[in-house]
């Protein structure tokens, strides 16, 4: 499968490392947000300041459609909370 891989900072969580399946939320130049499953790829944490965050490289598959964040947030929010 053809995929792309996105480098990005976010704040620290001790459970994501390099291996794990994440959600990856994006948003267009046309300011359009879609959410899709990605694997770390690499994932280094930092802790500076009493501010835990990480630099996340992360691969997602280039021929996967999107869902629109709208359509998935409920499910979301359900399995975040319980």
């Amino acid at each position: 499968h053809e995929s792309r891989k996105i480098s990005f900072k976010a704040l620290g969580n001790w459970d994501i490392r390099a291996g794990k399946g994440i959600w990856v939320i994006l948003t267009t130049a046309l300011e359009k947000t879609y959410i899709q499953r990605g694997i770390v790829i690499q994932c280094n944490h930092e802790y500076e300041n009493d501010m835990h965050t990480m630099d996340l490289q992360v691969e997602v598959p280039r021929d996967e459609e999107y869902e629109k964040l709208e359509d998935i947030g409920p499910l979301l929010s359900e399995e975040t909370t319980g």
